[in-house]
C-alpha cells in the first residue's frame, strides 16, 4: 500500500499591528478525497474550533485571530498535536494518523522545550487515573512524588527560557504558567513578574499585564471594592455605591462558562435564603455583544431574574473586569455593608457557609 502524506502550510502574516490581529492560512494534500480538519485555540481564555474542508484531496483556509495562544491541530480520529499559534510560517505532516512539525518559528522551538514537560505531565496524571481505577496503591503513593518533579521542572524551563530571552508571546505564555497555581494579587506574582526582562516588561503586553497585577491587588480583602458603574439588562446605568448598607456578592460570569453555570444553583439558593436579611447579587457577564441573547437567554433559564444582570458585552475586555483584575472565571467577592472586601472566591457550600456565619 502506498503511504500518502499530509502537507499542511499554516502561515501567519501580522494583517494590523495596531489591532494585533494575525491571519493565518492553512494548506495542503491530503490521502483522503473528502473530509476535514480541525484547529482549536485559546485567546483571551475563549475556546474555538475552525473545520479545515478537504476537497478533490486538497484544502486551503484562512482566517485572523488576536494575538498568540496555543493551539492544537487534529483529524477526527487523530491525536491532537499542540503548537503555538503565532505570527509566522508553519508545516505540518500527516501520516498514519499522527502529525509531525517540520517548520515552525523559533517560538516554537522554545514552546516544545516547555511542551515536554507538560506532555509528560499529562501522562502522569492519565496514570493515576488508571491506578486509581485499579487501586494500586504503590504506584499512587509514588506519583505525587512525580507531579512535584515535574511541576518543577516545568517551572525550571520556563524561568531559563524567559531569562534566555524568549520572544514576547511565548514569554507571557510561560509566565503564566509559571503563575497558573497563583491569583494575580499573591506576591508570588508581582514578584516573579519585577523579575522578567526589562525588554519584556516594557512591550505593550508588559504594561498591560503589569495593570492587571494593580488592579488584582487592589482587589486584596480588607480593602475597599472599587466603585463603578454599569448598564443593565435594560440599558439603565447601576452603580455600586448605591448597594452600601447590604453584602453584596459581585459574581463575575458568562453564558458559555460550564463552571459559571455550575455554580448559579448556589448562588440561587444563597439569594432566596438570604436576601430579606440583607443579602444581593450583581452578577456581571463576560459575554460578548454578540452573544446577548445567549446572555439573556442564560439568566432567564438559570433563574437568576431575581437580581441585578450588569455587563459591557465586551468579554474580558468589560472595563468593570479589567478594573478588578479579572483573567478567569467565575470570579466573586463577597462585599459587606461598608463597601470592603472580605471574601474572594466562595464557590458552592462555601459561600452559604460564610453567609450563615454573617447572619448567625
Amino acid at each position: 500500500m502506498t503511504k500518502y502524506t499530509i502537507i499542511i502550510a499554516v502561515i501567519f502574516l501580522l494583517k494590523q499591528p495596531v489591532t494585533g490581529q494575525s491571519v493565518y492560512t492553512l494548506s495542503g494534500i491530503a490521502d483522503f478525497q473528502k473530509g476535514k480538519l480541525y484547529i482549536e485555540y485559546t485567546p483571551n481564555d475563549i475556546t474555538y474550533v475552525d473545520s479545515v474542508e478537504v476537497i478533490a484531496g486538497r484544502f486551503e483556509y484562512k482566517k485572523s485571530i488576536n494575538g498568540s495562544c496555543e493551539a492544537k491541530i487534529y483529524r477526527t480520529k487523530a491525536k491532537p498535536f499542540s503548537f503555538f499559534l503565532h505570527e509566522g510560517s508553519y508545516v505540518f505532516e500527516y501520516a498514519n494518523n499522527h502529525f509531525k512539525l517540520i517548520k515552525a518559528p523559533a517560538t516554537e522551538k522554545q514552546y516544545r522545550y516547555f511542551r515536554s514537560i507538560q506532555d509528560s505531565l499529562q501522562a502522569a496524571i492519565y496514570a493515576y487515573g488508571i491506578a486509581s481505577a485499579q487501586k494500586d496503591s504503590i504506584t499512587l503513593a509514588r506519583l505525587p512524588r512525580v507531579f512535584d518533579s515535574l511541576n518543577s521542572a516545568g517551572t525550571t524551563i520556563a524561568e531559563k527560557l524567559i531569562n534566555e530571552g524568549a520572544e514576547e508571546p511565548i514569554a507571557f505564555f510561560l509566565f503564566d504558567r509559571i503563575m497558573g497555581a497563583y491569583r494575580l494579587d499573591a506576591p508570588e506574582v508581582s514578584k516573579a513578574f519585577g523579575r522578567l526582562p526589562e525588554k519584556i516588561k516594557n512591550t505593550v503586553q508588559g504594561k498591560n499585564y503589569e495593570k492587571l497585577i494593580k488592579a488584582a491587588q487592589s482587589t486584596r480583602v480588607g480593602n475597599s471594592a472599587p466603585l463603578f458603574q454599569q448598564k443593565d439588562t435594560s440599558g439603565k446605568m447601576v452603580a455600586l455605591k448605591n448597594f452600601r448598607g447590604q453584602y453584596v456578592l459581585l459574581d463575575f460570569w458568562a453564558s458559555w462558562c460550564k463552571p459559571c453555570r455550575e455554580e448559579n444553583p448556589f448562588v440561587v439558593q444563597a439569594f432566596k435564603q438570604y436576601a430579606t436579611k440583607g443579602f444581593t447579587v450583581i452578577s456581571i457577564s463576560l459575554d460578548n455583544s454578540y452573544l446577548k441573547s445567549a446572555w439573556l437567554n442564560a439568566i432567564k433559564k438559570d433563574g437568576l431574574q431575581m437580581w441585578t444582570h450588569l455587563s459591557g458585552l465586551k468579554g474580558f475586555d468589560d472595563e468593570v473586569a479589567q478594573q478588578y483584575g479579572i483573567r478567569s472565571i467565575p470570579a466573586s467577592y463577597l462585599i459587606d455593608p461598608d463597601g470592603k472586601i472580605i471574601a474572594k472566591d466562595l464557590r458552592g457550600e462555601k459561600l452559604l457557609e460564610k453567609l450563615a456565619e454573617i447572619y448567625q
